[in-house]
């Protein structure tokens, strides 16, 4: 459900949180209560981190953000990290031979 919505002069900026808030509702979860409990108040302490999203990693159709993401909920490092040292067509030449450095040899001190 989307509301209060009006004409705004100013455009938003980086920060302007104040009216960020959501309702997440969670369905068939299958844990225990001592389980959900331990999880809701880590999310009330510590809230949580959005992976998704141009704004995080950027824009590469090789390594698209929500892939980033997915990887990195897994723990899946080393898919994050090849994801993230995916060639662009934007890349400056010593980026392109890094990364196809890493890419070959999984060695990120050498591409360094």
């Amino acid at each position: 459900r989307v509301g209060d919505l009006r004409y705004e002069a100013a455009p938003l900026r980086l920060g302007m949180l104040a009216g960020n808030r959501f309702c997440v509702t969670l369905r068939a979860v299958d844990a225990d209560a001592d389980a959900v409990d331990a999880a809701v108040r880590s999310l009330q302490d510590k809230g949580f981190v959005n992976y998704f999203g141009l704004q995080r990693f950027g824009a590469n159709a090789d390594a698209p953000t929500h892939a980033i993401g997915a990887a990195l909920l897994r723990s899946d490092w080393e898919d994050a990290l090849a994801l993230l040292l995916a060639p662009r067509s934007t890349d400056r030449p010593e980026e392109a031979q890094a990364k196809a450095l890493f890419k070959g040899t999984r060695d990120a001190a050498a591409a360094l």
